[in-house]
């Protein structure tokens, strides 16, 4: 199905969690799954979501740690 699909990242130092809704006001947010926090995994979930030829806007959080690195 053609159209905007809207992809919610929520990026971990080793996991990203997706979540996807499609274009409309009543669309519901679905869970896709958690990947691998590597770019080849991202891409073949971003291609899958995809499919069809849908249009992806792509939003991400990513938590601050200040203890990072300790």
């Amino acid at each position: 199905m053609a159209g905007k699909k809207f992809i919610g990242l929520d990026v971990h130092q080793e996991t990203i969690a997706i979540a996807v809704a499609d274009d409309g006001v009543d669309s519901e947010v679905r869970y896709f799954g958690t990947i691998a926090n590597r770019p080849e995994a991202l891409h073949s979930a971003l291609k899958k979501i995809g499919l069809g030829g849908s249009e992806l806007r792509v939003c991400y959080e990513s938590a601050y740690s200040s203890d990072a690195g300790r």
